[in-house]
């Protein structure tokens, strides 16, 4: 049985309606894995993924092993009367956050789970106002967020409940613990911010993460997937797709 380690990367294209996902081996071969889950988040140390699936026409945040061949998920949670969406899995593993939006509202709130002895279980204090937008955790009890007004914020998940500013503009945000970076896109931009701010050139299309050594900023740009390397700020062509890719994962 082939197994994680041959492969790099978990990607996903945008493709007839739907997202078709593959596993990209170290020599550029891809493999057709299927996942039907929406909005989906790899835990590299569990080997992880966590996602939301309908189950009776309900919206169910799920985990999967992640493993080639059919991937079969558990769910852990669901709200009445609400459509879910962008997943960000904890490093510890022990916390999701997501976006909830009213149905028939556009109302859209940032809620969190927590893992207890008995199941998952909400915040109650975290019901804050966000844009339709993907969520990064910082640590496990510090998420970044796209507020309403389009702002790149922070939020601690204790109370009392503060948020901060990061910036005015902002979305699509990834951290990096080992050296306290972070990457967002504003405007048609690819902002990396840490002792010093650089600048990549975003398209409508784009996903970030940083690659699991930190150095390496991982970005998608005209359905191809580049490495941007911190210290010599020096790109490198990954994967050419020959659709959108809507996800990315280093494994």
């Amino acid at each position: 049985m082939v197994i994680l380690p041959f492969y790099s990367f978990l990607i996903g294209t945008a493709e007839k309606n739907r997202t078709q996902y593959a596993f990209l081996s170290h020599d550029g071969r891809c493999v057709p894995i299927d996942i039907a889950v929406r909005f989906p988040s790899y835990h590299a140390n569990s080997q992880s993924i966590y996602g939301i699936w309908t189950k009776n026409g309900k919206d169910v945040i799920g985990r999967a092993k992640l493993q080639p061949g059919q991937t079969d998920f558990s769910p852990l949670f669901s709200l009445s009367d609400k459509k879910l969406s962008h997943i960000a899995i904890s490093p510890d593993n022990q916390r999701i956050a997501f976006l909830a939006a009213q149905e028939n509202s556009r109302e859209t709130q940032l809620r969190v789970i927590a893992h207890e002895e008995f199941g998952w279980f909400p915040l109650p204090f975290i019901r804050l106002p966000a844009a339709q937008s993907p969520i990064s955790f910082c640590s496990s009890d510090i998420l970044l967020y796209t507020d309403t007004t389009g702002a790149l914020s922070t939020v601690r998940l204790a109370k009392p409940v503060k948020t901060v500013g990061i910036h005015h503009s902002g979305r699509c945000p990834a951290y990096n613990a080992q050296d306290k970076s972070t990457a967002f896109i504003s405007g048609t931009n690819i902002i990396v911010s840490n002792k010093i701010q650089e600048q990549l050139k975003a398209t409508s299309q784009t996903i970030l993460s940083f690659s699991k050594n930190g150095k390496e900023l991982l970005f998608t740009k005209d359905d191809a997937l580049y490495r941007y390397t911190l210290s010599d700020q020096q790109r490198h062509l990954i994967f050419q797709a020959s659709a959108p890719i809507t996800f990315i994962a280093e494994l």
